[in-house]
Formats: structure tokens, sequence, C-alpha cells
């Protein structure tokens, strides 16, 4: 994600709202006819608003490489119901799309809330707002709440009110009555929102366990122990190396040779003479 000018971030949130609203007093007491058709006030201040809320979401991708969930939903319905304006040059499409939205948000929220038991706030904005599970389910409900009030509160308006109250609560009014809203969640926020938690350090690296060297055995004096301590070898004599007693060689008498002298003569044992 990469980061933008928080002016220019402002300007593209703000910036189609402004033109809409610009767009409906320029054209609120004229008349401009397209293909055959006339339209006035409401419809072509929608004829205005749909590209440029199409056109920042489109430079909003350019220069950050993403855009919110939640943006995509607002420029898909105002496509929708702007579409649906200008093609039956009607602006009731366009008053009841506030309704609708409000409508649709908060059906979801308690929907996730009451059947499935989770936020889908904590999913949209975990990263940004952490808070305890507690905390995401109460300040879900209360979203729901605030949509509901919404939805209720723009159908009262350009029904009752007129045009040009509507006008007001649907470019100012709704974002002021959203910062007056979160200004009533600040208790909550600051009462359930969790601390980050400090990186742990890392564990000191220990050597391993020496064992001690074992000491003389108890009861064994000095002198028992130089008797145990091996005998050194004995020195050479002069530099030369003790004599070594070889074993005498037994003596083996050879058999003598046939016709010298006497011996010769006598017989072998165990033979008799012929």
């Amino acid at each position: 994600m990469r980061e933008i000018n928080p002016g220019l971030r402002l300007a593209l949130d703000l910036g189609p709202v402004a033109v809409y609203f610009g767009a409906y007093y320029f054209f609120q007491d004229r008349e401009v006819t397209l293909f055959g058709t006339a339209y006035t006030g409401v419809v072509l201040a929608t004829l205005v608003f749909v590209p440029a809320v199409l056109l920042a979401l489109a430079a909003s991708w350019a220069l950050t490489r993403t855009v919110s969930r939640m943006a995509v939903f607002t420029a898909v319905i105002v496509a929708v119901f702007g579409g649906l304006t200008i093609w039956l040059n009607d602006d009731t499409f366009t008053k009841m799309r506030p309704t609708v939205v409000y409508g649709i948000f908060g059906a979801i929220l308690a929907g996730g809330l009451w059947f499935q038991g989770r936020s889908y706030l904590a999913y949209l904005m975990g990263n940004f707002v952490p808070l305890t599970d507690v905390g995401w389910r109460i300040f879900t409900r209360n979203w729901v709440i605030f949509f509901a009030f919404m939805s209720a509160f723009n159908e009262f308006v350009w029904r009752v009110l007129g045009e040009e109250a509507w006008i007001w609560l649907d470019t100012f009014g709704q974002l002021l009555l959203t910062f007056a809203f979160m200004a009533t969640q600040y208790p909550l926020l600051t009462r359930e929102w969790v601390e980050e938690e400090a990186e742990a350090a890392p564990a000191p690296v220990r050597s391993p366990p020496v064992k001690p060297k074992r000491g003389p055995r108890r009861g064994l004096t000095a002198k028992g122990l130089a008797k145990r301590a091996p005998k050194p070898p004995v020195p050479h004599i002069c530099g030369r190396a003790p004599r070594q007693t070889r074993a005498r060689p037994t003596a083996v008498r050879s058999r003598p040779r046939r016709g010298s002298g006497s011996e010769s003569q006598q017989p072998r044992p165990g033979l008799r003479k012929i």
C-alpha cells in the first residue's frame, strides 16, 4: 500500500460529494435536454455525480494500489441507483439510495452478530481498531442502531422536508451525523481498546552445565592416593635399555648322517638288525 498526501486523500473522498452539491445548485432552475429528454435538478446532479465517484475510485487505486471494500460497495450502489435515475428520469431512485445503502449495511452487520455470533466490523477494521471481543460486539450493535436510524431519517427528510433539505442531508448532513455518532463511541473505544503487546526479548543463550570435577574419595589419605597412582617406568642406566632375559631354547639333536663314523653303524632305535 502506497502512502499519499492527506490533503489529496481528503479531496478524493469529499470531491465527488462537493461536485454533486455544486451541480445541484447550478442546475436547480435550469433544464438541459439530452437525446430528446429534458433533465433538471437532482437528475442532472446525479449525471455529474456518478462519473465523479468512479473517477475518484480509479484515482485512489492508481495512487495507492488498494481500495476499501466499503468504497467499492458504495460506488456500485451509486452507479446502479444513479443509472436508474438517469435512465428513467426519476429522482426517486437517487433519493432512496441512502435508505438502501444504510439498510443493507445494517442488515449485514445484524445478521453476522445475531445469527453467526461474529462481528464483520472486526473483519473490516480489525487491523486499525484493536478491540476486545466484547468491545467489537457492542460496537457492531451500536452501528446497526445508527444505520437503522439513518435509513429511517433519510426517508423522513426527502418525503416530508423536501428536496433541498434532502440535498443538504445527502451531501454534508450524513457526514456530520456520522462524526457525531463516532464521538459518542469514544468512551467505548477507550475502555475496550487492546494495547499492543511489546515484542518479547530474545531468551538468553544458556551454556550447557559443566559437571564439577570429583575430588578424592572420603577416607583416603594422601599416602593411600600415592599407592594407587601408577608407578613411573624405570629409567635406563647409562642410556642403555635393561637386559631382557630370554627363554633358553631347548637343544635339538641333529640326525646323524649315514656312512659317517661309527655312529652311522649303529642301528636306529626300534629297528632290528638283519
